[in-house]
């Protein structure tokens, strides 16, 4: 059978709305695609469900596996993948119909190694939508190195890049598999952030398709916080800094210092102000501030707070990240605030 889309779909614990997810793949005007739900070990009723769509159409193929998180459920779909170029979908979200053949027709007419649409953002009340600040339209390697690099993994903003937003993506299978490019093992967060700047970086090719919402991204309604204790956030951006920095601190060909010191930045504010909404104690909040603080990775990318963008609160903020003291003040600053 012949395959021109492989679309990968991680499947954990996602009963309500799976369902749709898979309607909407099934009912793409590009009919040479196969759908492959990666169950992630799912403890409800989600693996028997992929089975039976598995039997109802022959483009569906389905990988059982034990529960390993979102980055080894999609490095096992992208193992078993065929097609000649790859998409990621999440499982609670859907696609419109022609999103898949506008995207494979724009790649094989333009020669792109990576076709990238705008999503919808569904929330429980209203939809946005949701475009990326680059410009429309085609880029060959000059224009990626002059307009993209540079906001490869983060930026000036404290903003996630484009290519974090992999289910936007449609990529040439050989650029994934000549680079053996995987999803970072271990990382349970922004593991997205690695995997789209890896691509993104060795890219030849590539053609953004500005306002083209073909992608539902549905935003659930966390409510009141309820968390009891955390520090496994911080942890995993630690380990993903780390892989970061294996992978862009030392290319010769493009200077991502600046970018990955922003990352650093981005990752303890994000951690400080998700610990801060914790139902925990100020005093283990406090410490894990102390731990953000202390980090040899927060305290090099300090010098970098002064090439940031945005709002006066943004540096700010960033600069009270300069010691465990004023961590700690932030710290109990965003807490009053929840």
């Amino acid at each position: 059978m012949r395959v021109d889309v492989s679309i990968i779909v991680p499947v954990y614990n996602v009963e309500k709305y799976l369902p749709r997810c898979v309607a909407s793949l099934r009912a793409q005007t590009l009919a040479d695609i196969e759908i492959i739900l990666v169950d992630d070990g799912s403890p409800d009723g989600c693996p028997q469900m992929c089975d039976r769509f598995a039997a109802e159409d022959a483009r569906i193929r389905v990988v059982h596996k034990a529960n390993g998180g979102v980055s080894d459920a999609r490095n096992a779909g992208i193992a078993a993948a065929r097609g000649k170029y790859l998409a990621f979908v999440d499982s609670d979200d859907f696609a419109e119909p022609e999103m898949f053949g506008t995207m494979l027709e724009t790649a094989v007419s333009h020669g792109c190694d990576v076709v990238m649409c705008d999503c919808m953002k569904d929330f429980p009340d209203k939809s946005t939508l949701f475009s990326q600040n680059i410009a429309e339209g085609f880029y060959d390697r000059a224009k990626l190195e002059t307009e993209y690099l540079p906001k490869l993994i983060m930026q000036s903003d404290l903003t996630y890049p484009p290519a974090t937003s992999n289910w936007l993506m449609l990529i040439r299978s050989e650029l994934i598999r000549e680079n053996n490019l995987r999803y970072p093992a271990g990382i349970r967060i922004s593991e997205d952030l690695f995997f789209g700047a890896c691509v993104m970086y060795r890219a030849q090719k590539f053609y953004y398709l500005k306002n083209k919402a073909f992608y539902h991204y549905f935003v659930a309604n966390t409510g009141s916080a309820t968390k009891k204790s955390d520090t496994a956030l911080w942890d995993n951006y630690e380990r993903l800094l780390d892989r970061l920095h294996e992978e862009f601190g030392n290319r010769t060909d493009f200077d991502f210092s600046e970018q990955l010191g922003h990352t650093a930045l981005f990752f303890a504010l994000n951690t400080i102000g998700q610990t801060a909404g914790y139902a925990i104690p100020l005093k283990d909040k406090s410490k894990i501030a102390d731990r953000v603080a202390k980090s040899s990775r927060v305290k090099a990318a300090m010098k970098t707070v002064g090439s940031l963008t945005g709002p006066a609160k943004l540096k700010c903020e960033t600069m009270l990240l300069g010691s465990p003291l004023t961590a700690r003040v932030l710290m109990k600053y965003l807490t009053d605030r929840k």
